[in-house]
């Protein structure tokens, strides 16, 4: 294996509201967790950062940086 850098454009393939979170995350609740492929072939779990009422399976993704290890995407304008 090695390090390799992809680009961070994706495809939004599913989500869900966590809306109790675990003690070591209630400070972060309500937050979004997300299930995206991204455009090199890779699947990712991360959080959308924020999430419009009208996000669809399929919409564009991409990805804006890091919060505690995890990946953090936002919707992209079609």
């Amino acid at each position: 294996m090695e390090v390799c850098s992809v680009p961070g454009r994706g495809k939004l393939v599913s989500w869900t509201i966590i809306r109790r979170p675990p003690t070591r995350f209630r400070a972060k609740g309500p937050y979004t967790i997300a299930v995206v492929d991204l455009d090199a072939g890779v699947r990712l779990t991360g959080r959308l950062a924020s999430v419009s009422e009208n996000i669809k399976p399929g919409a564009d993704v991409a990805f804006v940086g890091m919060d505690d290890a995890t990946y953090l995407f936002e919707e992209r304008a079609a």
